[in-house]
């Protein structure tokens, strides 16, 4: 038996279908009910055989009465389901679909479709690489609203889970250990003997000074005195065993005083008086300069006769030397010249001039041979001399040493230019007188005077050099 459903009368004339329409009859609750005609349906959820007969009736709904403008607003569908909630996400991994919404209910517009389920929970984020722990990754997306009528829309898939967060930075490395102490080094090799350098290189030590005496420890050379008159002979002032004496600075003050200062009734004394010194040098092994413009102070036998007055373009020469005591024996040496003073004319008539020059020796057993190149440029002419062979091949010179390591001897003389001396075909003479001076020869000194082949004027002067390191 169907049970809720409104009072069915059936028609009376015992055909299948209804009666034709008859009037609606009211109720006291205003419900109206009739037999449907023929071909009229009683529900929407009736079931009817082949033949148009009825054979059922499922949930049926009441009906509008016929004659009704329009039906009722079909009901409005369910509400579809929830999706169910995404499972949650891997890693990072994708939520769950949300359930399938339930079919709305027939009507004109279906029911909105439920919201579809919310996407899972992301899955936590990896860990960072070394570092901090990745942040938590994020909720997944709500799914998306089901669709209109019908089935619910799917669920949004659930969002992707966040990325990791970074890994913090990494905690600063320690401080490194303070590196263990470096081991002592290995002693040096002891290092190869130095060649022997050339003397010229010694250390500076103080020139020479003080009070001396011309003999084995010192040698004095002088050129350039005044001339004299009668019995007066200057080169006595420069034989052996006289004194002289340098002040401070190696520069010669005066010669043959005593210490005493005072000069012998026989002697020759001479000291620089008013005169000035010029063009001066001085080391520990020798000392050179020249006297000039001014009076020189000179005393002993017959003193007064000499011409004592010196002009400023005449001078003086001196060279003080201490000889050496010991000489290389063999080898070539090239002597560099480190001073000189300028060459004067006897007669003061033109200025002073320059002297360039050097030397080479060859030392054997017993002796040196001295080779000497000298050039003196004065009064607009200048006057060369050498040894054969000169300073580069000295083995052949003329010039040999002898006791005490001293040289002296006469070369010849070229000119050039017109000068004050005329040498003309028979040439000029050059006299030279020198010595090696300090440990093994490490300086060689040279006093010239160069006179023209009819006497009268000369040029003086004098040269020091240096010895170089021995050629091969």
């Amino acid at each position: 038996m169907l049970e809720g459903l409104p009072p069915i009368v059936i028609d009376a004339s015992g055909r299948t279908g209804s009666a034709p329409p008859r009037a609606s009859a009211s109720t006291d609750s205003g419900d109206a009910s009739r037999i449907p005609g023929p071909g009229e349906s009683i529900s929407g959820n009736e079931q009817r055989g082949p033949d148009g007969s009825l054979v059922a009736v499922s949930d049926v709904a009441a009906t509008a009465p016929p004659g009704s403008s329009s039906g009722g607003t079909g009901g409005t569908g369910g509400t579809g389901g929830t999706g169910g909630t995404g499972g949650t996400g891997g890693t990072g991994g994708t939520g769950d679909t949300g359930g399938t919404g339930d079919t709305g209910g027939t009507g004109d517009t279906g029911g909105t479709g439920g919201t579809g389920g919310t996407g899972g929970t992301g899955g936590t984020g990896g860990t960072g690489g070394t570092g901090g722990t990745g942040g938590t990754g994020g909720t997944g997306g709500t799914g998306g609203t089901g669709g209109t009528g019908g089935t619910g829309g799917t669920g949004g898939t659930g969002g992707t889970g966040g990325t990791g967060g970074t890994g913090g930075t990494g905690g600063t490395g320690g401080t490194g250990g303070t590196g263990g102490t470096g081991g002592t080094g290995g002693t040096g090799g002891t290092g190869g003997t130095g060649g022997t350098g050339g003397t010229g290189g010694m250390d500076p030590q103080p020139p020479l000074s003080g009070d001396g005496a011309i003999g084995e420890q010192r040698a004095l050379m002088l050129r350039g005195l005044p001339r004299v008159f009668g019995v007066f002979d200057w080169s006595q002032l420069t034989s052996a065993g006289n004194s002289f004496r340098l002040d401070e600075q190696g520069r010669l003050e005066s010669v043959g005083f005593n210490t005493n200062g005072a000069c012998g009734f026989l002697s020759y004394c001479l000291s620089h008086g008013t005169a000035s010194t010029a063009e001066a040098g001085a080391d520990a092994f020798v000392s050179w300069g020249r006297w000039t413009n001014g009076t020189l102070h000179a005393q002993g036998l017959l003193a007064n006769l000499t011409d004592r007055e010196l002009s400023p373009n005449m001078g003086v020469h001196y060279l003080v030397g201490v000889p050496s005591t010991t000489v290389p024996t063999q080898g070539e040496f090239t002597y560099q010249l480190i001073g000189a003073t300028a060459p004067t004319l006897s007669t003061g008539g033109v200025s002073p001039g320059a002297f360039t020059g050097m030397a080479g020796v060859a030392f054997g057993p017993g002796q040196a041979r001295i080779g000497p190149e000298g050039n003196v440029a004065i009064g607009g002419g200048s006057y060369g001399f050498s040894t054969p062979g000169g300073a580069s091949d000295p083995a052949r010179s003329t010039l040999s040493t002898t006791a005490g390591h001293a040289f002296s001897g006469s070369l010849q003389a070229s000119q050039t230019g017109s000068g004050p001396l005329s040498c003309g075909q028979a040439g000029c003479t050059v006299g030279v007188q020198g010595g090696l001076f300090g440990p093994n020869a490490a300086r060689l000194g040279l006093s010239y005077q160069i006179q023209g082949p009819s006497g009268g004027s000369t040029i003086s002067g004098v040269g020091v050099f240096a010895q170089q390191p021995a050629q091969p």
